[in-house]
């Protein structure tokens, strides 16, 4: 088998430029030569998604309420829509659940359960997946013995589960802590447990059967909390099952707990798991992911107990979890659109697992294999599978095929890759250390930027940005994954990887920043302890402090300083404006459309940001972006449910479809402008706002006519990122529907005592109340407890609205079903109001992190900062003086000062002493080729043949080579030719009305010059 897996690696990996082609050359330890890759090879291409190592616990629904969908990454697992929470032992540290898409069936007719139906609806199964013969079958070849491999493996998954041996009796107080809420847990469900003979339709008390998949879901969790327990070593002479008012329960080797695994397990079986061929109801992901990672660790855990009792029920619970897997007819398959990246990853590792368990070779080989497409690097020019999930070049993280998701299914993903090289580790199957390289990148360029002081950023949580958690709460799995990834380092890389996450650790300003009893490999939490306790080990970020990160496959933003972290959220035809679904992120419509979040350095950023944040702040005044003024309703409000239901269309509506997805759950926008250009630590970045798309099919006649829909208002956005200042500039702001607009410079929520000051175009200040106020030069902020110190200045003087409010909210009104009040939060918050269908107006403004007051005061009154250069339909540009750098956005042809072009580009040009260098980037993904005209003679210095350079007359055209490059920064350095004297416009001399080295342009140039 070891030539067969270098093969496989060998055909996946050989198009990829993240592989080191002597990986594939490295022998892996010797295997047979039965594994099926021709198998593997037919399903081959498509990467696949993330494992999550721990099972999760979902809250129980009661008989009143069914249940359509689950929630995903919810750190307690998968959550029943519309059930209520009620109160539930915690399982021990559960990892965050990826967010699942919701139910198809294998015939492509997605059968939902609707919300208050008592029986579900269910659709059978083209072909039975189970052959008649089955129970024959498994009675001819029970359970094989293992291999020393697979025994080995199945060790190292039991040891992830509940440790081994010497983790458990180590005396480290976090294992201790963790075994004892094992044990609680276990006891608890043990009392819960109702006996056969007094047993109808549940397992356990109020845990009914039969139309609800997350109660399902519950009692395979519940059966695993038993079984930890029963593996999990404690000496207090206690027993189990019955009531404490103190002390720790101990259920370990309790005799009551296999007997009611093995009775319970097999009960379920026969009444309501066995009959696949019936099709399922509810949530694909409980089916085909969620029980199944359950019912995985109840057996490799119970595996000796079970056999010893009934040595049919694992072949007969494998055989059935194979026949669930209908989105892959009885395994994964690359080409389904649920098996991507986080999802792919969690089936594999239970296949891996379950191959184990039957001692089955080509089992094991073709889940290796399919797991190992997760490292692959996502290649938008070479789709393979039509998958677009997963990791890219520049560091961006995708799922669910547009949505940027670095900060949960990117989490859950690389915390799958660590436990599969922790179950393969010692066996014939192991890829050893060949791929950290891979794995480090994702960390250095990938993971780390958009968590800033150990809290995960808003811009990469989808709809779990309104979950009851917090950018802290999201990064266990991150922390356990470096932990991980360390042991498997040696010398500098490993010294590099353990600083780094001390960093993580240290950098975290908040008392819940992170709780290591979060980690779930044991023996992780021993090496964490040890790494934060060795004093020879620095406590160093490995990432620049002050950086520039282009997320363009994403379109996000990260722009890292000193004092502050500015993080930006665009989106495009290519990414979803928002992520919402069951009844997650209820109110997202401006997320994507250039909202931004300021994170200062030192600041509990819980009180930044955060659930607190989403489910009180006002969601038509996200800072940064420019909507109509009009109320629009939740997706529940308007059709009762969480999803829009219309089977019979012609586009067939239902929770699970692809026209749901599309147009309801992640809906792309009609815009094809979004980019941004980097040069060195600067960017500029710039988006056209656009439409959801399910506006523009609506008006083309493809919906339904009761299918709701809004319309954006139409507008130029730039940023321009720089080291002192964040430049704003909106041009080109009207609307189709004759609706007042208007634009949020910011919205911060605040704490304790504010003081709010602003000033007029002569600098003289202005008595604040909340209200508008005229011709405004610049406004201070400084609320020290949560270390909000910030100008704004307001280059053209701009009529604005200020206001300081206390809001309170619920978190139920944005995520879920769950009451959470958010009560008592102070907002500070400028708009400008561009008024009732407003003429093709603009703003400028530009934000100045941690400047105090008079250093406000100081920058607005200086002539040598920062100048816009044109702001209009067609260009906006900007002009930082002391850099001497200038970012453009074209958006139609035109010129500012002597640099112009006929295509939409976005660059940045930085020019010192006779040199030139220049970053230019294709900001629709569609164009070949670009070219930008100099005026002036200029040369070509360094060797790049992404760009050539044409002198004509006294203009050069420098032409970058965009085909493929996906909105990568193409860089370009230039020196004035000695046969051209230096002739350079006035430094901010703006829009140039005399355009004679402009070249012959495709359309009209518009040129309205400054507001």
């Amino acid at each position: 088998m070891g030539n067969s897996v270098r093969l496989a690696l060998a055909i996946l990996l050989a198009t990829s430029s993240v592989f080191n082609a002597d990986f594939i050359n490295v022998p892996f330890a010797q295997q047979s030569s039965s594994a099926l890759l021709v198998n593997y090879n037919e399903t081959d291409g498509e990467p696949p998604v993330p494992v999550i190592t721990t099972t999760p616990e979902v809250t129980p629904t009661t008989t009143e309420e069914s249940t359509t969908t689950q929630s995903p990454d919810t750190e307690t697992g998968p959550e029943a829509t519309g059930s209520p929470e009620p109160t539930v032992l915690p399982t021990i540290e559960p990892t965050e659940s990826p967010e699942p898409t919701p139910t198809i069936f294998p015939t492509g007719e997605p059968s939902p359960v609707p919300t208050g139906s008592p029986e579900p609806t269910i659709t059978p199964s083209i072909e039975p997946t189970l052959e008649p013969t089955i129970e024959a079958e498994i009675l001819r070849n029970v359970m094989p013995s293992h291999s020393e491999d697979m025994q080995r493996i199945l060790d190292n998954y039991i040891g992830i589960i509940v440790g081994n041996a010497d983790a458990q009796t180590s005396g480290n107080n976090i294992i201790a802590s963790k075994i004892t809420t094992i044990q609680k847990n276990a006891n608890t469900r043990l009392k819960a447990f109702i006996a056969e003979n007094n047993r109808t339709n549940a397992l356990f008390n109020g845990i009914e059967l039969g139309t609800k998949e997350a109660n399902l879901t519950n009692s395979f969790n519940y059966l695993l909390q038993m079984a930890q327990g029963y593996h999990s070593y404690v000496d207090n002479g206690n027993g189990c099952g019955v009531s404490y008012t103190s002390g720790t329960p101990n259920c370990y080797q309790d005799n009551q707990i296999p007997e009611a695994i093995v009775e319970g397990l097999n009960w379920i079986y026969n009444n309501y798991y066995q009959n696949a061929d019936a099709g399922y109801y509810g949530n694909w992901y409980a089916w085909e992911i969620g029980h199944p990672t359950s019912i995985t660790k109840i057996l490799a855990l119970m595996e000796e107990e079970i056999i010893q009792r009934d040595p049919t029920l694992i072949p007969r619970y494998v055989a059935v979890m194979d026949a669930y897997l209908r989105n892959g007819s009885g395994d994964i398959d690359l080409d389904s659109r649920f098996h991507t990246g986080s999802n792919l990853a969690d089936i594999a590792v239970n296949r891996m697992v379950q191959a184990a368990l039957m001692d089955d070779e080509p089992r094991m080989q073709k889940a290796v294999s399919d797991i190992l497409t997760v490292f692959l690097t996502i290649d938008p020019n070479n789709i393979q599978h039509g998958n677009t999930d997963g990791y890219y070049a520049d560091g961006s993280f995708i799922q669910h095929h547009r949505v940027a998701y670095t900060g949960t299914y990117g989490i859950n993903l690389l915390d799958k890759v660590m436990t599969t090289v922790k179950v393969l580790k010692d066996t014939p199957w192991s890829p050893g250390n060949q791929l950290n390289d891979i794995v480090l990148e994702w960390i250095y360029n990938g993971f780390s930027p958009v968590v800033f002081e150990g809290y995960m950023m808003e811009i990469v949580k989808g709809r779990s940005v309104a979950k009851n958690s917090t950018g802290y709460s999201n990064n266990p799995r991150f922390i356990e994954a470096m932990v991980s990834l360390s042991e498997t380092l040696e010398g500098a890389e490993r010294k590099k990887l353990e600083s780094h996450l001390k960093y993580v650790i240290n950098s975290c300003q908040s008392t819940s920043a992170f709780n290591p009893s979060s980690i779930n490999d044991y023996q992780a939490v021993i090496r964490y302890q040890e790494i934060l306790s060795d004093g020879s080990i620095p406590s160093e970020c490995a990432t620049e402090s002050i950086h520039h990160y282009a997320f363009n496959n994403m379109d996000k933003n990260v722009h890292q300083r000193t004092g502050y972290t500015f993080a930006l959220s665009r989106s495009s035809n290519r990414i979803s404006k928002y992520e919402y679904m069951s009844g997650q992120n209820k109110k997202p419509w401006f997320q994507g459309d250039g909202a931004f979040y300021l994170y200062f350095t030192g600041a509990d950023h819980n009180e930044e940001y955060g659930y607190q944040y989403i489910a009180t702040v006002d969601p038509y005044r996200y800072p940064g972006t420019t909507v109509p003024v009009e109320t629009r309703q939740t997706i529940s409000e308007l059709y009762g449910q969480d999803w829009y239901e219309n089977p019979d269309h012609d586009l067939g509506f239902t929770s699970s479809s692809v026209s749901q997805n599309d147009y309801v759950y992640f809906p792309v926008g009609t815009n094809t402008y979004s980019g941004s250009a980097v040069l060195g630590n600067y960017a500029v970045a710039g988006m056209q706002l656009g439409d959801e798309n399910a506006y523009a099919a609506k008006e083309s006649g493809i919906l339904p006519d009761d299918f709701v829909v809004y319309k954006n208002a139409e507008a130029n956005k730039s940023w321009f990122m720089f080291d002192d200042e964040i430049v704003f500039l909106g041009s080109n702001i009207h609307d189709k529907k004759n609706r007042q607009v208007v634009t949020t410079v910011d919205n911060r929520m605040v704490k304790g005592n504010v003081s709010l000051t602003l000033a007029d175009q002569q600098g003289n200040e202005l008595n604040f109340t909340n209200g508008g106020f005229n011709d405004v030069k610049w406004v201070h902020l400084d609320a020290p407890e949560n270390k909000t110190v910030m100008g704004y200045y307001f280059p053209e003087g701009e009529n604005i609205t200020l206001s300081q409010e206390v809001r309170s909210g619920d978190v139920k009104d944005v995520y879920g079903t769950k009451s959470v009040a958010v009560n008592n939060k102070q907002f500070v918050t400028t708009v400008i109001d561009h008024g009732a269908n407003p003429d093709y107006d603009s703003y400028s403004y530009v934000l100045l992190p941690g400047m105090t007051k008079q250093e406000t005061a100081d920058y607005a009154a200086s002539s040598d900062k920062v100048k816009v250069l044109r702001n209009d339909e067609s260009i906006q540009a900007v002009k930082q003086l002391a850099l001497n750098v200038v970012g453009i956005n074209f958006f139609k042809a035109g010129k500012v000062n002597e640099f112009s072009c006929q295509n939409p580009a976005v660059t940045m040009i930085q020019k010192k002493d006779k040199e030139l260098t220049i970053s230019l980037s294709d900001p629709t993904f569609s164009q070949s080729e670009i070219s930008l005209f100099v005026d002036g003679k200029w040369e070509k210095t360094d060797s790049n043949s992404d760009y050539r350079v044409k002198v004509n007359g006294d203009v050069t055209e420098i032409t970058f080579n965009t085909d493929g490059k996906n909105g990568k920064s193409i860089l370009a350095s230039l020196k004035l030719s000695a046969s051209q004297p230096e002739t350079t416009p006035e430094a901010g001399s703006g829009s140039n009305s005399e355009e004679t080295n402009l070249p012959k342009l495709d359309f009209e140039v518009v040129n309205t010059g400054v507001k």
